[in-house]
């Protein structure tokens, strides 16, 4: 997908699939991976991220590493972003 970022700027969302291999089920249980870095930093390829989608996968999860919009100023509670 692609979203606008806070300069106007098209910004392509992209998400990395795991999930297990060798068997033929189709119905399975998912989660979302959502990387740190308060909406300023971070990547969907984080090493912790790569390391837990793959054992969930080894364990017959299907995952998905998510890509965000990432702004310089990013957000927190002691500086919310408007």
């Amino acid at each position: 997908g692609s979203s606008v970022n806070l300069s106007g700027q098209t910004v392509t969302l992209r998400f990395d699939l795991y999930q297990p291999t060798g068997d033929t089920l189709t119905s399975r249980p998912a989660i979302v991976w959502v990387h740190g870095g308060s909406f300023s930093s971070g990547t969907k390829t984080s090493p912790e991220l790569v390391d837990q989608a793959t054992e969930f996968g080894r364990m017959g999860y299907v995952s998905a590493s998510i890509t965000y919009r990432l702004e310089p100023t990013g957000c927190s509670a002691s500086a919310p972003t408007p």
